[in-house]
């Protein structure tokens, strides 16, 4: 049978804590309050007292996924929550 669809070593990678509004009015609070010599109103019990902003991490949705899909096959997926089946279907489409 040939070949429909085939995938080699397809990753996707989220920073986050970079895009949520939230998080940037309070980074814009925490930036204004150090300024003004005020404590952050955001750092966490071990950022008070320091001048270290919460920096934001990288999350592997996918990572070296590699599959193929042949014509006349049946295909489901499965997973545990976080294991990036909506990322993997995004990238599909």
């Amino acid at each position: 049978m040939s070949t429909v669809i085939e995938v080699e070593n397809l990753s996707k990678k989220y920073r986050l804590g970079v895009i949520n509004r939230q998080m940037l009015v309070d980074q814009i609070e925490s930036w204004v309050a150090r300024k003004l010599g005020k404590p952050d109103p955001h750092a966490s019990v071990f950022e008070r007292g320091t001048d270290r902003m919460p920096t934001p991490y990288d999350f592997w949705a996918l990572k070296d996924v590699s599959f193929e899909i042949r014509k006349g096959d049946i295909v489901g997926m499965m997973g545990r929550y976080g294991s990036g089946k909506p990322a993997l279907l995004k990238l599909l489409v």
